[in-house]
């Protein structure tokens, strides 16, 4: 493994407390350096980035676009295919991954509507991409965000104008937040034991066991859908109403 931090040349690279935002508007990976502001181009050949996640193990960034799954190393090299999901006429595509780093899974969600069980579908893969485990399928909601917390062993992830959270092998499913509109990204506390989600207009976060439902920010307007996808923060640094302020105004 190299050392991904000098080898790429400009020095501004970090392995802690640092967020991955993906624009691939304009085809762009960045990592925000949360102890100086600073933000650096991450270098990766591939034309567009969706959901960029980090194993902090192997230091490498994960992502998707359309039906791919790639990666690479945190400073853009070694950039290579993890697996191909198949196409069927209608479409099939992934929607979010997300990486579990004490198992070794990457967890992704996606559509594909030749599924004998539902169109929408949860699930997990070795690191390799050759062993696939299907968790959580639905035919009437699609599946989208997710976020892991391994310490608990539990997931959540948006569905539609909701939020279902579950143990990471599927079992104890269950609704732990409604909506009035769709939600566009999450993540969680993991320290604090909170999920924090972002809709149209409001970041707001709830407890794990669904109590104690907070608004952060409001905007009267609809926000674009640009979200900060990967976080990869210590124990201290939780998100707090100012940060979730940031946030908002970023999003422009």
């Amino acid at each position: 493994m190299p050392d991904c931090l000098r080898c790429d040349g400009r020095g501004g690279l970090t392995e802690d407390n640092f967020l991955l935002v993906s624009d691939y508007s304009i085809d762009t990976l960045r990592q925000l350096n949360l102890a100086n502001d600073s933000a650096i181009r991450i270098p990766i050949r591939h034309q567009y980035v969706r959901s960029p996640v980090y194993d902090p193990v192997e230091k490498t960034v994960y992502w998707f676009y359309d039906n791919y799954i790639k990666r690479a190393y945190i400073n853009g090299t070694q950039e290579n295919l993890v697996w191909r999901q198949e196409y069927d006429r209608w479409g099939s595509s992934i929607r979010a991954i997300a990486i579990d780093p004490v198992s070794r899974l990457l967890y992704y969600t996606g559509t594909m509507y030749g599924l004998e069980l539902g169109s929408n579908f949860l699930a997990s893969m070795t690191l390799d991409g050759r062993h696939h485990f299907l968790l959580v399928t639905s035919r009437t909601n699609s599946i989208d965000n997710i976020a892991l917390d391994p310490v608990t062993g539990t997931m959540y992830w948006s569905v539609g104008q909701g939020i279902d959270m579950a143990a990471m092998d599927g079992s104890q499913h269950h609704r732990l937040v409604n909506s009035d509109r769709y939600i566009y990204g999450l993540t969680i506390d993991a320290e604090g034991q909170c999920v924090y989600w972002c809709d149209g207009r409001r970041i707001e976060s709830v407890a794990y066991d669904g109590n104690n439902r907070r608004l952060l920010a409001e905007r009267q307007t609809t926000l674009a859908k640009t979200t900060t996808e990967a976080v990869n923060t210590s124990a201290s640094q939780r998100p707090t109403e100012l940060n979730a302020h940031v946030l908002v105004d970023s999003v422009k």
